[in-house]
């Protein structure tokens, strides 16, 4: 079967030369198309599904850069090979990050040059289809197992019963849970009393108290974090916890620590057993499982052994950060406001204030409350040196009997400066076109300004620019220009220099009614609300 390739270049004499250099059939290669620019080539991908482009980095309308962005986030089978008329490094840099193969000088293109490039993508495209053939038979396998029969291979690799290292290999890429080429810890965990808390339980009923188990740990563990959880016997499971390599021991004791707590809590929460864990050293061998289970189950330790266990009159109720709390301040990070992750954060202060301010207590919402931090900062790989060391300074302040408040404007400032942080990433990973748009809407928010005439103002087609700008920013130009216009409105709504009333026209806005309208969809609440709950 003849490979498809587009070849794109805004030169007709370069499209001529590659056409007619090799003669692509008896290679095993078909000439599908060729398009005069990025844009145009967009259409013909989609249209003529091509296995490998060859393509220009300096065309109209799209250049090859943003074309090779485009093709790696929407097409990521293709193979690339770049073409140019000059050698530029930071032009092959970013082409080759967006996952071009290969890299060739027009004026040095010949049959031998060309050929090698087009085997080269043939021969990946060839494994990928490997790799694919053999996943497939991998799932059809493990698939007709079922999830018990499935996990006993883990178990028994675990229990050194089987040293079978490929099916445990398979099992993990089946459920796409990443441990090759990554750090781990085993955990052991062990329900307390289970003897006894089960005495009279039916098999059935011991089964839903495991699977509630597992589940509630599961709802716990996500990146940078990776985990999977496995029933072994009688009330013990193990817990596999997998990681990148992270800069810091005392990050990295933080994050396994609060992950750990908020297991044992959630299990004590909605089912009402307590849990004993033990954890081994970190290894980076997954020959290593076996030896890093007996570690853990070793010198098991309990982790806040005395932490809402309530027992006696003298308990002190506890304070954790619920689902929806850690939820919303996901949500908060992710769209870059602080103040809904201020309001999130002094409720939880509050909390603790009424709870009578136990250090024990104060610490474990802290430890959730950096951990968020931190697996946020790593998600959009964010420099988190700043968070190690405000955790320092938190545990000194505790140390020293640091009040909730201090510690309170601690975490906020915290949580400030990470979001600057993630508000200033974003803005330098957007394309160089996105980028214009914005700066174009920040011009231009309060004049009557469309789509069209912010394309023509910076030389790109306006279809291919929506579609772009949706695509980078999760938001149309007309709800983006809006959600500027609104914030624009309150900070003039702040000054308390105008009325309400006066202020939509500033921004923009044609009507006070659709003004109304946008402010509270995007804010949730109306200018007039806004103003009054700010100036109280």
């Amino acid at each position: 079967m003849l490979l498809k390739v587009l070849i794109v270049d805004d030169e007709v004499l370069v499209r001529n030369d590659l056409r007619t250099l090799i003669d692509w059939e008896s290679q095993g290669f078909f000439m599908c198309g060729e398009a005069n620019n990025g844009a145009n080539a967009i259409h013909m991908i989609e249209k003529l599904t091509p296995s490998i482009v060859i393509f220009d980095i300096n065309m109209p309308v799209l250049d090859g850069v943003a074309l090779s962005k485009y093709i790696s986030e929407h097409f990521k089978h293709i193979k690339m090979i770049i073409i140019s008329s000059y050698d530029n490094y930071d032009y092959v840099r970013e082409t080759m990050k967006n996952g071009a193969i290969d890299y060739l000088l027009k004026h040095r293109i010949n049959s031998t040059t060309l050929i090698a490039a087009l085997e080269k993508a043939k021969m990946e495209l060839l494994n990928e289809e490997r790799e694919k053939v053999e996943n497939e038979r991998n799932e059809k396998k493990w698939g007709e197992l079922g999830p018990v029969a499935q996990q006993k291979y883990v178990k028994e690799f675990l229990l050194g019963i089987n040293e079978n290292v490929q099916e445990v290999y398979e099992y993990f890429d089946m459920i796409e849970f990443k441990i090759k080429n990554r750090s781990f810890i085993v955990v052991v965990m062990q329900i307390s009393n289970f003897l006894v808390l089960t005495e009279k339980y039916s098999d059935k009923e011991k089964s839903l108290l495991f699977r509630a188990v597992i589940d509630l740990s599961n709802q716990v563990l996500e990146e940078p974090i990776q985990g999977i959880v496995i029933h072994i016997d009688e009330g013990r499971f193990a817990i596999i916890l997998s990681f990148n390599s992270i800069r810091s021991e005392n990050n990295l004791n933080t994050i396994i620590h609060s992950i750990l707590d908020k297991i044992a809590e959630n299990i004590k929460r909605y089912i009402g057993i307590k849990v004993i864990l033990g954890t081994s050293e970190p290894y980076f061998n997954f020959v290593d499982l076996p030896k890093a289970y007996r570690q853990a189950r070793k010198r098991p330790e309990e982790l806040l052994a005395d932490l809402g266990n309530g027992e006696g009159n003298n308990s002190i109720p506890i304070v954790t950060l619920t689902i929806g709390q850690e939820k919303n301040l996901l949500a908060a990070l992710e769209n870059i406001n602080y103040d809904d992750a201020s309001e999130v954060i002094n409720q939880i202060f509050i909390e603790l204030n009424k709870s009578g301010n136990n250090p024990k207590a104060i610490q474990f919402c802290i430890n959730e409350l950096i951990n968020i931090a931190y697996r946020a900062a790593l998600k959009l790989k964010i420099d988190s040196e700043y968070i190690n060391d405000l955790e320092s300074s938190l545990r000194d302040r505790l140390n020293k009997s640091g009040t909730v408040g201090e510690m309170s404007k601690s975490i906020n400032e915290l949580y400030f400066k990470l979001i600057d942080s993630i508000n200033k990433n974003k803005i330098k990973h957007y394309s160089k076109y996105v980028e214009k748009t914005m700066q174009y809407i920040q011009n231009n928010y309060y004049q009557q300004i469309s789509l069209d005439e912010a394309a023509k103002a910076i030389a790109i087609n306006s279809s291919y620019l929506s579609h772009i700008f949706k695509e980078e920013l999760g938001k149309g130009f007309s709800e983006y220009l809006n959600y500027i216009r609104v914030q624009a409105a309150k900070k003039l709504i702040l000054k308390d220099s105008m009325t309400v009333k006066s202020i939509y026209s500033e921004v923009g806005f044609n009507n006070y009614n659709y003004f109304f309208k946008v402010f509270k969809d995007i804010e949730g609440i109306t200018p007039v609300e806004f103003s009054k709950k700010h100036m109280s």
